[in-house]
């Protein structure tokens, strides 16, 4: 758990925990350093740490002599015991929508928290196999309201919000 306001950082172990966590701590510095008085809508902030329990920093670059380099590209976020959870919601249509898991409170989020987390993770590495992730985080800003990060999605993907659902749940049954 990572508690801002004391600037106190408690894991269960080195690895996983350690890496959401920490990821939790960086996002809460930069997010002050914006000078945000509220912080990022919770979906983002889980999404953001989930997304890094599995994280492979030496991938994301294409592999040398390749005459396909985006297909030999290693997908730098891997796959985790989150994503069949994801994956299973959108085979069964039971995933709520983008706006839906945007305008969530900490507290509803938590309520179905192992379904929120793997779609709010799931949400992160769509953006990331778009190659729009950066670009995401970037045109999101210093913004706290709820529709600022679907607004901030479609904005770098260049795509209407109305359309971003589908999309995103045909690459998440796409992902294997």
């Amino acid at each position: 758990r990572y508690v801002h306001a004391d600037r106190i950082l408690a894991v269960r172990d080195a690895g996983v925990s350690l890496r959401h966590e920490l990821v939790h701590a960086l996002h809460f510095g930069h997010m002050e350093r914006l000078g945000m008085r509220r912080p990022h809508p919770f979906w983002i902030q889980e999404g953001l740490a989930t997304l890094f329990e599995t994280w492979d920093p030496e991938a994301g670059e294409p592999v040398e002599g390749s005459a396909d380099a985006s297909a030999d590209t290693p997908r730098r976020f891997t796959a985790n015991d989150r994503d069949p959870i994801a994956r299973r919601l959108a085979e069964v249509r039971g995933i709520e929508s983008l706006g839906e898991l945007a305008a969530m409170d900490a507290r509803t989020f938590m309520a179905r928290g192992r379904r929120h987390y793997a779609v709010s993770r799931a949400v992160m590495r769509w953006l990331e196999a778009e190659g729009v992730l950066e670009a995401w985080y970037a045109a999101l800003g210093d913004a706290a309201d709820p529709d600022a990060g679907i607004a901030a999605m479609a904005a770098a993907l260049e795509e209407p919000a109305t359309t971003l659902d589908e999309r995103f749940r045909r690459w998440l049954l796409a992902e294997t």
